[in-house]
């Protein structure tokens, strides 16, 4: 019997690149959390365990802001009563990882979104890459990959239970990955135009939650959901 699935796609929380958004930053795997980002990866771990949150298998990007974010958010999930094991903890893989913007990194914006740009873009924003990054495609197959190779063979876990007219419950994944990399990968799920990835909201620790079944395939359940930041803005503006 195919137990189903639950796939929970996190964003990481806020981190300097996100201080300067006028600057290309793309992977910058190396940057880390602001004060207020730790913060945010806090007040979510406790919110997912106030609710009872499990997950039974966890992956994140190799960036040092997923991994810190993965792990604050957990430590505090785990304190307010959700269930995570070590043994969840699957580490990193890099088709995780944000959009490579190539030699555009640490450039202005408005150095390089000039007109001829982004009229190459508008033609062809599928296949569209700057010079040594990725384009929308490229982002969207790894992303797809990683979930079609390490995600959905969990969908038939074995150890499901089968006693007569008992629904086994789903699997619960986690993914701590990044804003525009969930984005590509929602444009498959809705099978919408490349046009729009760029209006999908995914904001710094939003949940986005996805469900897949044998019978019927993915099914959004919620988008950019961002409850647990309204419910502690005092705290976070202390931050800012």
């Amino acid at each position: 019997m195919h137990r189903g699935l639950r796939l929970f796609l996190i964003r990481h929380a806020e981190s300097s690149a996100n201080q300067t958004p006028h600057t290309i930053s793309g992977q910058s795997n190396h940057v880390t959390l602001t004060p207020r980002g730790m913060t945010q990866a806090t007040v979510l771990g406790a919110h997912l365990g106030h609710h009872r949150m499990k997950f039974d298998h966890v992956w994140t990007s190799p960036a040092v802001r997923t991994m810190t974010t993965s792990s604050l958010c957990l430590e505090a999930m785990n304190k307010a009563g959700g269930t995570c094991h070590q043994a969840s903890l699957h580490g990193e893989d890099p088709r995780l990882l944000e959009i490579d913007m190539g030699d555009w990194v640490g450039k202005a914006r408005t150095e390089v979104y000039s007109e001829d740009v982004l009229e190459r873009i508008k033609q062809d924003p599928w296949r569209f890459s700057p010079p040594g990054g990725e384009s929308q495609q490229q982002v969207e197959e790894r992303m797809m990959s990683f979930v079609q190779d390490k995600v959905l063979p969990l969908a038939a876990d074995p150890l499901a239970p089968s006693a007569p007219g008992q629904q086994p419950d789903p699997v619960h994944v986690a993914i701590f990955g990044h804003g525009f990399a969930i984005k590509c990968f929602m444009r498959h799920i809705l099978e919408s135009s490349a046009v729009h990835t760029w209006k999908i909201a995914i904001n710094n620790t939003s949940v986005t939650e996805l469900r897949w079944t044998m019978a019927h395939g993915w099914h959004l359940e919620r988008l950019n959901d961002t409850a647990h930041l309204q419910q502690h803005t005092s705290e976070l503006y202390k931050q800012s």
